[in-house]
């Protein structure tokens, strides 16, 4: 494998933030591409854009939300049970027994 080849495989390999800083027609052999990577290693920890998880406030919202009952559960006599109405597991049983009732 000639190191073009190599170079452009371990390039592949790299995120885009930092593949887009490395100019390859530069590059002429693997030792080359090492420091360049060196120099830019400080981009790996301050790079804020792919970082995965939810914000925080976005998990207070969904926590105050579940603060109530839900009213389908406690209808249906099962207790309290903290979640949404929109995904609760009786919700389903409980409009099938209203278009029974209109019917």
């Amino acid at each position: 494998m000639d190191t073009e080849t190599l170079i452009d495989l371990i390039a592949i390999g790299l995120p885009n933030y930092v593949s887009d800083k490395i100019d390859r027609e530069t590059l002429q052999e693997t030792q080359d591409l090492y420091n360049e990577i060196s120099k830019l290693e400080h981009l790996v920890k301050k790079n804020i854009h792919e970082k995965k998880g939810k914000p925080f406030w976005d998990n207070k919202q969904k926590k105050s939300e579940d603060n109530n009952p839900c009213e389908i559960c406690e209808k249906a006599n099962k207790g309290k049970r903290f979640h949404s109405e929109s995904i609760c597991w009786f919700r389903g049983k409980e409009d099938k027994n209203k278009k029974n009732r209109i019917i």
